[in-house]
């Protein structure tokens, strides 16, 4: 269901119109609901970006580690 329309400027500078859905994350046992801004990605590599905004009420965010995980 759209959430919001909200003005995105993207990595490359150029400012754009988007759509914002509210939708559920789950990540194991964890759901939380998440915002996501859409867009085309299709000629990107990644189709889905899911930022430090989704997952810093949640997760640990270390950006100098990657696919590390560890169980409370």
């Amino acid at each position: 269901m759209l959430h919001d329309v909200r003005k995105i400027k993207s990595s490359n500078g150029i400012s754009e119109q988007r759509y914002v859905i509210k939708t559920p994350a789950i990540l194991g046992t964890h759901q939380w609901d998440i915002e996501i801004t859409l867009t085309n990605r299709s000629d990107m590599t990644y189709l889905m970006l899911l930022g430090r905004q989704a997952m810093s009420d949640h997760f640990y965010i270390d950006a100098a580690n990657a696919f590390v995980t560890s169980e409370s």
